[in-house]
């Protein structure tokens, strides 16, 4: 794989996972088969997501279908410094402090 696939699967998968975290804060419900339709990756690849990727943030999985657990506010700054931490996404995020978070 060249340096500009490499760079360009990093891109889809970081706007991938910043829609889905937007959407999820925004408190959607988001449907696993939609998501495939969407975003054109597989049923596993978006397992993945939430079951490794996104394993920081309190997400419910109800047969395909994900939340955020509203039994307590989630802590944003934390989980996000984690999940940049654990994606590789640093790179393109230009300033990490708590107020941009």
């Amino acid at each position: 794989m060249s340096v500009n696939e490499q760079d360009s699967r990093y891109d889809r998968l970081a706007i991938r996972l910043s829609v889905i975290i937007s959407r999820l804060l925004a408190g959607e419900t988001l449907s696993l088969k939609s998501l495939v339709d969407e975003f054109g990756v597989s049923e596993r690849t978006l397992q993945r997501d939430f079951n490794q990727r996104l394993i920081h943030l309190d997400i419910l999985d109800e047969n395909g279908r994900y939340r955020l657990n509203d039994c307590h506010p989630p802590d944003h700054s934390s989980g996000a410094f984690s999940f940049i931490r654990t994606t590789g996404i640093a790179r393109i995020i230009p300033v990490q402090d708590r107020q941009l978070m």
